[in-house]
């Protein structure tokens, strides 16, 4: 009976062993075999593979670390894609030439046939091989697979031929001393190309062909240091990205192996395909709206750089769906927004560098450019052809401050060391100069004078101008240059203690809107209006804070907006807020550091702008809306000039806004699609957003 329980269990050990032995084979993949995996999910095509990953080499060819590993990756990775996969792993040149016969088997009248191959390539008298493990260095007619019979065997029975061949390290069998046998692109696979026959008018090729190389041309790829080549983990990991096509997804693998081997190594691709394939399919329009704000946060971000508006319409418009219709572009707001700034930029280039502050009037530019003994020099330049149509006048060291225009064009002012001067632009004559500051300044200026500020009436006939002075408010003649009207800290004294230069903005003709200021605390800012013909001041509301770092206002003297800082300064958040000039009562307060406002000429609609970002507000409600609701235009952004050294901020002479001549919605769109070169045009058309529903 003992004798009887140990055979028992001897036996059942040994049947235990064999399940465990023959789960662990069932578990890894069978050298030299051709594994069929099913689709790991339906789809609406029909799409087949073969993989293969040759590492393990018997003649004494170099053996290589990642093409097992590559060959699963990739198979699993397709499986998920509702590919039906033939794996074979360190094949010979008979079983890589029967899995395949196998899988173009499967491939006839399939959508997509794929091929990916990851191990040793040559080429022999310009034909390109696979080489199987069980190459030799003396006998070329064994071991060595041709790579284009495979490509037309897979074009003649799939609607679009994929052809992936991370093939590209050094020619293993150089060093034999073969003469012929080289490396074409590295591991030695030159440029494949169709070979199929040209298809009948009848029944045209859907989509063509794409053939990818983990390198370059005449380059070499690395192994890097993990279980995956560097192409097949990027290729991994991007194709199972939504709603990217396979040109795309390609584009991001060749960004991916350029950044993680420092460049060395540069994916390559040749293609015929005549329309995207997307392999994931398309993504939600939850996820497509969290890729057009990635986009649209980019263009603004190149609107503020010297790549310029091309860059920046580049990225919005692929924020934004193909063909978008007017629903469409609500539902995109941000990437909408970015084409618009885009297109409204005033951004101007110019060959010059230290652009202190300036003025932009039509295609002439006032700019102070710095001279090399520290003075400044007056100049103005063509912001089309960036040419110097002429000097102005010179400032010596920090005395220059500022440039403007009158609203016809006709006259500009520059001013500082405490005084004004206006020019005749078309001549460059000057007109006048005046002194609006007679007294030397204190604080933080020192014992300087100094003018902070001047701005023109709406009809030109007059322009104010602050100063260090006891006349801190002078308004001027802009013909003589004569003060009309002066005021100093008494004059405002009903309604708040002010002790500095106000800051000043003319909304009518007859009409100033103030922001008067004390440097004693805890007096708090005021907003008010003054009735320059009836002399009459009219306070609107306190400011409840101390600080304010923005002051934007409706030229049409309806609204304020200011930007302030808590009393515990910078250490809080800011504070946006908006005044009804004619009721006297704030209609909207937010969070954030707004640092430009543009109103739209109905006065309706509010763009607030923080650098990179900007909200639309409707102040009828003083809630958030959607630009593209819009009819009429905004200055998206201040008037800048970028200059070798950077940018500098001009004043924009008619206010915070403009008339724009351009159209907008889907009209607007295809305008800036239409100024892109094809290039340009190509990437947006690869890259661009799309969502399930997406027509």
């Amino acid at each position: 009976m003992p004798n009887l329980l140990i055979r028992l269990c001897l036996l059942a050990l040994i049947l235990l062993q064999y399940g465990i032995v023959e789960r662990a084979n069932a578990a890894a993949p069978e050298v030299g075999a051709c594994r069929q995996i099913p689709a790991g999910r339906d789809s609406d095509d029909r799409r087949v593979a073969l993989v293969v990953g040759n590492a393990a080499y018997r003649h004494g060819l170099p053996a290589l670390a990642n093409p097992t590993n590559d060959a699963s990756a990739v198979a699993r990775t397709l499986s998920r894609l509702g590919f039906e996969v033939f794996l074979i792993t360190d094949a010979s040149d008979r079983q890589l030439q029967a899995c395949l016969t196998r899988a173009s088997e499967r491939m006839s009248h399939a959508a997509i046939g794929l091929f990916y191959y990851s191990g040793h390539g040559i080429q022999v008298d310009d034909e390109n091989y696979l080489v199987a493990v069980n190459a030799r260095a003396r006998d070329l007619g064994t071991g060595f697979v041709p790579v284009q019979p495979i490509v037309d065997e897979i074009q003649r029975r799939a609607a679009a031929t994929l052809v992936f061949l991370d093939a590209c390290r050094n020619n293993p069998l150089a060093r034999r001393g073969l003469e012929g046998l080289s490396v074409s692109t590295g591991r030695g696979i030159q440029v494949v190309s169709s070979k199929a026959p040209i298809p009948k008018p009848a029944s045209p090729q859907a989509h063509g062909l794409m053939v990818a190389y983990s390198t370059s041309p005449n380059s070499v790829a690395v192994d890097g240091d993990g279980d995956l080549s560097p192409f097949t983990d990027a290729f991994i990991h991007k194709v199972l990205s939504p709603g990217y096509s396979i040109q795309r997804v390609m584009s991001e693998v060749t960004s991916a192996v350029g950044e993680q081997t420092t460049w060395a190594q540069t994916p390559w691709m040749k293609s015929s395909l005549t329309s995207e394939l997307k392999l994931d399919g398309e993504q939600t329009l939850e996820a497509a709206r969290a890729v057009s704000q990635n986009w649209a946060n980019l263009s603004l971000k190149l609107l503020w750089t010297h790549e310029g508006r091309q860059a920046a319409l580049v990225a919005a418009l692929k924020g934004l769906p193909a063909d978008p219709s007017e629903a469409t572009l609500k539902a995109f707001p941000d990437a909408y927004l970015a084409v618009f700034s885009a297109m409204h930029a005033s951004l101007s280039k110019l060959p010059v560098n230290g652009l202190p502050y300036g003025d932009i009037r039509g295609d002439q530019v006032a700019v102070f450019r710095m001279l090399e003994n520290g003075a400044s020099s007056l100049e103005l330049w063509s912001r089309s052809r960036q040419v110097l149509l002429r000097p102005v006048t010179e400032y010596p060291a920090n005395e220059a401050h500022g440039a403007r225009f009158s609203p016809d064009g006709t006259l500009l002012l520059s001013y500082g060391n405490g005084t004004v001067a206006g020019w005749d632009v078309a001549t460059g004559v000057k007109r006048f100069e005046t002194t609006v500051a007679h007294e030397a300044a204190g604080g933080l200026l020192g014992q300087r004078k100094w003018v902070f500020d001047v701005g023109f009436s709406p009809d030109g006939r007059f322009f104010y101008a602050t100063a260090t002075d006891k006349k801190i408010l002078q308004i001027l003649d802009a013909r003589t240059g004569d003060v009309v009207e002066a005021f100093d800290s008494a004059g405002f004294a009903p309604i708040a203690d002010v002790t500095q230069s106000p800051t000043v903005k003319y909304i009518g003709n007859d009409r100033l809107l103030l922001l008067l200021s004390s440097g004693q605390q805890p007096e708090r800012p005021v907003i008010a209006t003054y009735e320059l013909k009836e002399h009459r001041l009219i306070l609107i509301d306190h400011v409840p804070a101390r600080s304010v770092m923005h002051f934007g206002y409706d030229p049409a003297g309806r609204y304020v907006a200011l930007t302030v800082m808590p009393d515990n300064g910078f250490s809080g958040q800011a504070d946006f807020m908006v005044w009804d000039i004619r009721s006297r009562k704030r209609i909207l307060s937010a969070k954030g550091l707004v640092m430009d406002v543009s109103f739209d000429p109905t006065g309706r609609f509010m763009l607030a702008s923080a650098g990179t970002s900007s909200t639309v507000y409707d102040l009828s409600d003083g809630k958030e809306t959607s630009l593209a609701a819009i009819p009429s235009g905004f200055r998206a952004m201040p008037g800048y000039i970028a200059s070798s050294t950077g940018l500098s901020p001009v004043a924009m002479p008619t206010g915070p806004w403009f008339s724009w001549d351009l159209p907008s919605g889907r009209a607007l769109v295809d305008l800036a699609f239409s100024t892109l070169s094809p290039e340009q045009q190509a990437r947006v058309a690869r890259d661009r957003v799309s969502y399930i529903g997406n027509d």
